[in-house]
């Protein structure tokens, strides 16, 4: 007997306890299926991004890409990719190439530059010390900016080809944002430092310092006032989300929130963004009146992914219990 099955014997006839068990789980499985809607992948997942070739949403999960019908909310998966781990993936401006990236933690960076939407190879990369954690196209699709663990950040052409390098994080890197009308490029992680770096020569500009835990998110947002200057919102584990000037160093104001950001994104009302929480909650906050609003109530469910709708009209949630849609149109 083990402690998986054990064997009840009468003569001839035996049954596994432990395959009962296992028949009773699916059923309970299926069940909870109907009940809840579509049931997520067993790991969670890392990353979204809005594809318009096929009016579809493409999530990552360990070493695969899943494609998420938005109507029907049935996920397929779509390949799987050279590396343990996927923890980003960003589609090029034309949404005719794709990179996907990770890799094997502790042990080597990868990145994959794929044809879209078709999914061949065209190339990759492995030449980072540890795994990427962020990658983003800029607007000219021509390159990209990519972090990673190792705590470098380098501006990448589509040719492979390292452009630039940005290196002064005394820790992991985990976002970094193109800040294309000021020619700067700002990064964060680990170590609680905003650097700004001139994209150009590479030289560090400036570190602004005032969160005291490290920042898990950024994104930058036009200033229509002066769009010479614009604006970056980052969210840290010090429970904070503040809006900054990046090209000057200026921190303009700062929300504090109960409990720390987990995942952040950008909306298209002005200066308004959605945070998701650890307390497992979504608040609407306008930057510029500081005033927040509940999208989501707590709950047992673990957020793990956001992606706003194209339209700006819903917000998509990719939870531990399943897949919602938040309407974000004024009632």
């Amino acid at each position: 007997m083990n402690c998986c099955s054990a064997w009840i014997q009468p003569g001839w006839l035996r049954v596994s306890i432990g395959w009962v068990l296992l028949q009773m789980a699916a059923c309970i499985g299926i069940s909870k299926a109907v009940a809840d809607g579509p049931t997520p992948p067993r790991s969670p997942i890392t990353a979204m991004v809005w594809d318009d070739n096929g009016g579809r949403i493409l999530a990552i999960s360990d070493s695969q890409v899943l494609a998420l019908d938005p109507e029907t909310q049935v996920t397929r998966p779509l390949f799987t990719a050279g590396m343990e781990k996927i923890l980003t993936l960003a589609l090029a401006p034309n949404g005719l190439e794709l990179l996907v990236a990770g890799g094997d933690p502790g042990q080597v960076g990868v990145m994959e530059q794929r044809a879209w939407p078709s999914g061949d190879l065209i190339n990759s990369w492995s030449d980072r010390e540890d795994v990427v954690t962020h990658v983003e196209y800029a607007s000219d699709g021509k390159r990209w900016l990519e972090a990673g663990w190792d705590g470098r950040v380098n501006i990448r052409r589509r040719d492979g080809s390292v452009e630039q390098c940005f290196s002064g994080h005394s820790r992991s890197v985990l976002t970094a944002e193109f800040l294309d009308a000021s020619q700067l490029v700002a990064s964060a992680g680990v170590d609680p430092s905003i650097k700004i770096w001139e994209s150009s020569s590479g030289q560090l500009v400036r570190s602004m310092d005032n969160h005291v835990d490290q920042v898990i998110a950024m994104v930058a947002s036009e200033d229509p006032s002066d769009p010479s200057q614009p604006f970056l919102i980052s969210a840290s584990r010090d429970g904070t989300v503040r809006l900054w000037k990046p090209g000057i160093g200026r921190l303009i104001r700062f929300a504090k929130l109960e409990s720390a950001p987990t995942h952040l994104c950008t909306l298209r009302s002005g200066l308004q963004v959605a945070v998701a929480t650890a307390e497992r909650a979504i608040v609407r906050i306008d930057m510029e009146s500081l005033e927040m609003r509940s999208l989501l109530p707590a709950s047992e469910a673990r957020i793990e992914a956001m992606l706003l709708q194209p339209d700006g009209e819903g917000l998509w949630v990719w939870r531990s219990t399943g897949v919602l849609r938040i309407d974000l149109r004024e009632p």
